[in-house]
């Protein structure tokens, strides 16, 4: 081959895996990104009306506009907290309660009151500064999209609520979605089921990046690997939990 045709055609082979190697870049996320997609807050479709607050229709809120208010209950006096009356919420038909948030240095909480006597009807509770997403629908339903208690980090799940004898009551869902990618911390099996005398699907080894599917109390949670195999990781070692959601430190 002449040379010129040769150097012609090694420049058009270059040029093919310069593009090639471009949109494989454009389509891969940052490294940064990868995992934290998982978690995006599940109410974003829906108007967003103060703090974290989404309402299935802006009508179901009404914002305060009074004077300061003091904390309701005698045990808020400590003056590093933050108390605030958001506004009425819609709870279901007929039904308005109070919307109040108190945040601390390391924990927040929104609460819900009736508006005639001031009795607590519910508080969201927050392992953090903020206040976490929460969703009203108008129709007696609620749902929080929070940090559970075991969890740390961005690993968070959506939790269910309904106004019964004026109180709201969590509908217990056999799992909870957490979604969220992970390290382990150790060694570790996953089984076919919730039992250690099920059959074994992997032997899994510290350091490997796992994604936690679903979760159920105390200690159970439904792993798939890089490798796509899934099944039940029992956390219940007493040298500690294998999944870095867990350790908050």
């Amino acid at each position: 081959m002449h040379p010129l045709r040769f150097v012609a055609a090694l420049l058009c082979v270059l040029v093919v895996l310069q593009d090639s190697l471009a949109q494989n870049t454009r389509l891969r996320p940052p490294p940064e990104l990868i995992g934290v997609q998982l978690q995006r807050n599940p109410f974003e479709k829906y108007p967003r009306v103060v703090d974290n607050i989404y309402v299935h229709d802006r009508s179901l809120f009404g914002r305060y506009v009074g004077t300061t208010i003091a904390p309701l209950d005698t045990d808020k006096d400590d003056a590093i907290e933050d108390h605030r009356r958001l506004g009425t919420i819609t709870i279901a038909p007929g039904v308005k309660l109070y919307v109040e948030a108190t945040t601390q240095p390391m924990s927040a909480s929104l609460e819900l009151r009736d508006p005639k006597t001031g009795v607590l009807v519910h508080a969201f509770s927050f392992y953090g500064p903020v206040t976490e997403p929460v969703l009203f629908t108008g129709q007696g339903t609620a749902f929080e999209y929070a940090q559970l208690e075991p969890l740390c980090g961005q690993a968070a799940v959506t939790r269910k609520f309904e106004f019964v004898g004026g109180k709201l009551v969590e509908v217990q869902q056999p799992l909870l979605l957490v979604n969220s990618e992970t390290e382990l911390l150790r060694n570790a099996t996953l089984y076919s089921s919730e039992t250690e005398k099920s059959p074994v699907v992997a032997s899994l080894v510290k350091g490997m990046r796992v994604t936690a599917i679903t979760y159920r109390h105390p200690d159970q949670f439904w792993i798939k690997t890089p490798l796509g195999l899934t099944g039940w990781l029992l956390d219940n070692n007493p040298a500690g939990s294998s999944l870095a959601i867990t350790q908050c430190n």
